[in-house]
């Protein structure tokens, strides 16, 4: 699914079901890919949100360039809620 936080549209990848809830977040330069072996592993466990941060993978730049750790930090904190992945 793709959606639009803090001003950049993301991909959100979801698979999985399950009472508890894993996001995995992909590094600097890092994309979803390198999450499937671990989505794959999980998925009958939990349900498992992974995402390509803005500027990443198959996700738009943000609206404004240079973010720092707060805006993603702020993204985060966003999605997490967006989603319902906190419990």
């Amino acid at each position: 699914m793709r959606l639009e936080l803090c001003g950049a549209k993301v991909d959100v990848y979801e698979s999985g079901c399950g009472e508890r809830s894993v996001l995995l977040l992909h590094g600097w330069g890092g994309s979803v890919d390198s999450w499937i072996p671990v989505t794959d592993f999980l998925k009958d466990k939990c349900r498992v949100t992974v995402i390509d941060f803005p500027g990443h993978g198959q996700s738009g730049e943000p609206e404004e360039s240079g973010w720092s750790v707060d805006e993603y930090f702020e993204f985060t904190a966003e999605l997490i809620e967006k989603l319902g992945i906190a419990g």
